[in-house]
């Protein structure tokens, strides 16, 4: 008898960033599908876009409901809410990117709340969330360094250049002109 996989609802992050090709990337490893059916919450073209930009073979499919989750290799489910226009640049500064990454959020963490999955939130870019118009503020707060400055010795060698924990807090109406 086989074990029941969890389902993991797992947010793209800022589409305009690195997250649609972190994910791709990660969830084309085969020994994923044995360790967990994962859904993606959001943009199933930007996950291809990204899958033809890292040279990724993938198969990205749409599905309604995270029991529709994927067991099967190189297959990456999405709960697409396509919320991204077709041509948003990489690497820049997107308040949209931004107002899709709390959507995406927003979305995974009701599937939590109500039972129905565990969440997981790719990479956002506080910047961009801030810059869209959803109801919170985004912060970083970069973690003091141990007493001496050394860094832990489970940290690269090459530390992050800005490792920081996000927090997500509400954010005061914005004054309309």
């Amino acid at each position: 008898m086989s074990a029941v996989l969890p389902r993991i609802a797992v947010t793209m992050g800022d589409g305009a960033g690195i997250g649609p090709e972190i994910i791709v990337k990660a969830l084309a490893d085969p020994q994923v599908a044995t360790m967990a059916r994962v859904v993606v919450v959001g943009d199933a073209l930007r996950l291809k876009q990204a899958a033809a930009l890292a040279g990724v073979a993938v198969d990205i499919v749409t599905v309604e409901d995270v029991e529709e989750a994927s067991e099967i290799p190189g297959r990456i489910t999405v709960i697409d809410l396509a919320l991204l226009p077709e041509h948003l640049p990489f690497g820049e500064l997107s308040a949209t990117a931004g107002d899709a990454a709390y959507h995406y959020i927003r979305v995974a963490s009701e599937l939590a709340m109500a039972g129905i999955a565990h969440a997981w939130s790719d990479p956002i870019r506080c910047r961009s969330l801030s810059k869209g118009s959803d109801p919170f503020r985004c912060t970083s707060v970069t973690p003091p360094l141990p007493r001496g400055g050394a860094r832990p010795q489970s940290r690269p060698a090459r530390p992050c250049p800005a490792p920081c924990a996000t927090t997500l807090a509400p954010r005061e109406p914005r004054a309309r002109p």
